[in-house]
């Protein structure tokens, strides 16, 4: 597991990327942090089906309780309706114990759940879990958080600092291929702004990227956190 930290004037966290043992390093990276009893992860019906019983086995490990809960995949969950539904589906659950917030998705949870968190009892605290490569390398780092209203996008929203980030790369080996290339133009837009270190191994390596190799994205993750 590689730990990158984010030394912020203020809310300081790392992120964390491994390629394997999730249950064990998500485990670890959680218990060096200072959480609530109770978490409560937002996701999305797909990626629960694949990774429900992983992620129940990593929080019961440190003790935490847990509870999944689904919205739509896509825009049409950053709306004021479920922010309204996860905060009450929060305060149900929250009826014997505080809790904290995960964000289990790509970027549109991640938008979604921070939001919830930053202003839930007037800010609690959350973790990223990003399942998309955009995501990783991009939306879940900085704590930026917004939902979407009738009329426009992303103008209801606030910044607010996750504990962690915690990027498991084999999420990567399940994207469909414009999902996937959509966030290599992303990265290529790092390198071309601010790094040419970081362009340079894209460029060098872009088989083994197209690949999804995962030793070359892990390089490349960590460059884009120094950006």
């Amino acid at each position: 597991m590689k730990i990158v930290r984010l030394n912020l004037k203020e809310n300081a966290y790392s992120v964390y990327i491994f390629k394997n043992k999730f249950s064990q390093y998500l485990s670890k990276a959680l218990l060096s942090l200072q959480l609530p009893p109770k978490a409560l992860v937002i996701t999305h019906s797909v990626i629960r089906r694949y990774y429900r019983d992983l992620i129940c086995e990593s929080f019961h490990k440190i003790g935490r309780d847990v509870k999944l809960v689904s919205v739509p995949c896509g825009e049409r969950a950053k709306t004021l309706d479920y922010f309204v539904k996860i905060v009450k589906y929060a305060l149900n659950y929250e009826e014997m114990g505080d809790l904290f917030f995960v964000a289990l998705g790509g970027g549109v949870i991640g938008d979604l759940v921070g939001f919830v968190a930053s202003v839930y009892k007037r800010g609690v605290p959350y973790i990223q879990i990003p399942t998309t490569f955009l995501a990783q390398i991009d939306s879940s780092i900085g704590g930026k958080t917004a939902i979407d209203l009738p009329f426009a996008k992303n103008m209801v929203g606030s910044f607010w600092q996750p504990k962690a980030v915690i990027i498991y790369l084999p999420f990567l080996k399940t994207l469909p291929w414009l999902t996937f290339k959509d966030a290599l133009a992303e990265a290529i837009k790092y390198g071309v702004i601010e790094d040419e270190s970081l362009f340079t191994l894209i460029k060098t390596y872009k088989k083994q990227i197209y690949q999804r190799k995962l030793r070359k994205i892990r390089r490349k993750l960590k460059k884009s956190k120094a950006i």
